[in-house]
């Protein structure tokens, strides 16, 4: 769990994932973002801000940043409950932890090695950020 020394007592906090569609083919990739981010925050609308202050962006195709017929390379959170964390959200998690248990790598199938185990980061509402399975088969499949 994280230091929530800073935060407002019984004020909520959850981790919001966003993964990166490879539109046009290939991923993006800096100091910040890798094919998963995970975002510590109070709200979806604050997650949002914050990815975009990482460099995430939600408008590629109306901008001609992204493919077309790709779509998108990352949606907002929230897209289905507005600004409040929705029980059925399969992208939102109420640890690090658990973000991080729903991505690991399954070395005993094939198949979900190759759809988890990817590159994954966390940013910490504190400024921490955390990078995870950095080195597996899944991510010498793409250029970089």
């Amino acid at each position: 769990m994280t230091d929530q020394t800073n935060l407002p007592l019984g004020e909520p906090v959850y981790f919001f994932k966003y993964d990166q569609n490879n539109s046009g083919g290939s991923f993006h990739y800096d100091e910040n973002l890798g094919e998963n981010v995970v975002v510590e925050a109070h709200s979806p609308g604050e997650a949002n801000e914050i990815a975009e202050g990482l460099g995430i962006y939600f408008d590629g195709c109306s901008s001609g940043d992204d493919c077309g017929c790709c779509g998108d390379r990352w949606s907002p959170a929230g897209r289905w409950g507005g600004d409040k964390v929705e029980p059925n959200d399969w992208s939102v998690f109420a640890t690090a932890e658990a973000a991080i248990a729903a991505h690991a790598p399954d070395p005993d199938d094939k198949l979900k090695l190759r759809l988890k185990g990817d590159q994954l980061v966390i940013h910490y509402l504190d400024g921490r950020k955390e990078w995870h399975f950095e080195d597996t088969t899944f991510k010498n499949r793409w250029s970089r």
